[in-house]
């Protein structure tokens, strides 16, 4: 069972390709984590953010009449978006918000939900950083919006799925390489009682050029995404 990654995973991964566990290199594993929490994880979020819904009440209006609401339950997340707005009579968060409720045959609720996005106002909704969002038409009485939020992943890095830990774990490799190269490249070879020792410059020559490939492998992922933006050409 997948328990999530974590930095001491980062650490062993990166450790482990570099040839950390032979000899010691430039950065000490705090100095790697800083550049992976400064570089990869906004960098990777980019592509793909962690997503989380939230259900949006009148109560949370921030002025009365006004149409603007505060994110609830962030709890100190980089929020860097809006991926979607639902609007409805919604109860709960497991509500399934392509029906309608009070209607026992799905049919006849999908027909009703039909006919009401053809004569009710359409919903538009904008994010305004940091944390709040507007809604137009404006909640009232029951009705309310479950938003999926787009943010940063959490240092934890426990919201990053199965089926991406190897690409994170990759851009974490190529981001510290990247950190390492100045450093080597000024030591290219260093004088010893034993004669000259090569800093294995070629790995850290790469990253660059690989980081760069990666992070095109990442674009065309999120061009396939279902969530992505996309205009249709008749």
């Amino acid at each position: 069972m997948y328990r999530g990654l974590t930095p001491t995973d980062v650490i062993r991964h990166i450790k482990r390709q570099i040839g950390a566990v032979v000899y010691d290199i430039e950065l000490s594993d705090d100095e790697m984590m800083a550049v992976v929490f400064q570089h990869t994880i906004p960098t990777f979020s980019k592509y793909f953010p962690y997503r989380f819904r939230v259900l949006v009440t009148e109560k949370d209006e921030v002025v009365a009449g006004k149409s603007t609401y505060i994110l609830p339950d962030i709890d100190g997340l980089e929020v860097m978006g809006i991926s979607k707005v639902q609007v409805g009579e919604f109860y709960n968060l497991g509500y399934n918000s392509g029906l309608v409720q009070g209607f026992a045959n799905p049919y006849d609720s999908q027909l009703f939900a039909d006919f009401r996005s053809v004569t009710q106002t359409p919903v538009t909704s904008h994010f305004i950083a940091p944390n709040h969002i507007e809604i137009f038409p404006k909640l009232w009485l029951r009705r309310s919006a479950i938003v999926t939020v787009k943010a940063v992943h959490p240092k934890h890095l426990r919201t990053i799925k199965e089926s991406l830990r190897d690409d994170f774990l990759h851009l974490a490799l190529l981001d510290v390489l990247e950190s390492l190269y100045p450093i080597r490249k000024k030591f290219e070879n260093i004088s010893s009682p034993y004669g000259s020792i090569n800093l294995f410059l070629e790995q850290v020559e790469r990253a660059h050029d690989e980081r760069e490939q990666l992070l095109e492998k990442f674009h065309e992922n999120v061009l396939r995404d279902s969530d992505a933006p996309k205009i249709f050409i008749a």
